[in-house]
């Protein structure tokens, strides 16, 4: 027997996350997706401990803030392309105005760190 499923990725990692902090008793608030704020700071040992734990679902902490927009680009893209809603946009004004910079800066951006374009990155994604 085979059961097909279909599952919102951003639910899924919000449910992760809000337990694993509650596991570790931190206090935070989940902001957009991919971003956590921390109301107080995790010494080395929590740290470690932290992200291990979260590696275990396939999450990685990213220190770095240009791949963190890089990952918030692919979430804006898959969101865009499994969403049961008509985005009345194009795909560039949709990610400009989502994620607050320019599409030149973000396509850019892209190309540098996941060494393709957005276009090609959505085309695959819609496939």
């Amino acid at each position: 027997m085979k059961l097909y499923v279909k599952f919102d990725i951003n639910t899924l990692c919000r449910k992760v996350l809000d337990q694993q902090l509650k596991e570790h008793g931190l206090r935070y608030r989940l902001l957009s997706f991919g971003e956590v704020e921390l109301y107080e700071s995790l010494n080395q040992d929590q740290h470690r401990i932290f992200q291990n734990k979260l590696a275990d679902y396939g999450i990685e902490v990213i220190e770095n803030q240009k791949i963190a927009l890089v990952q918030k680009i692919k979430a804006a893209i898959v969101q865009l392309v499994f969403s049961d809603e008509i985005i009345p946009v194009k795909a560039s004004v949709y990610l400009s105005e989502k994620l607050d910079h320019s599409y030149g800066y973000l396509s850019n951006l892209f190309s540098e760190i996941a060494c393709t374009s957005i276009e090609k990155f959505y085309h695959s994604a819609k496939n």
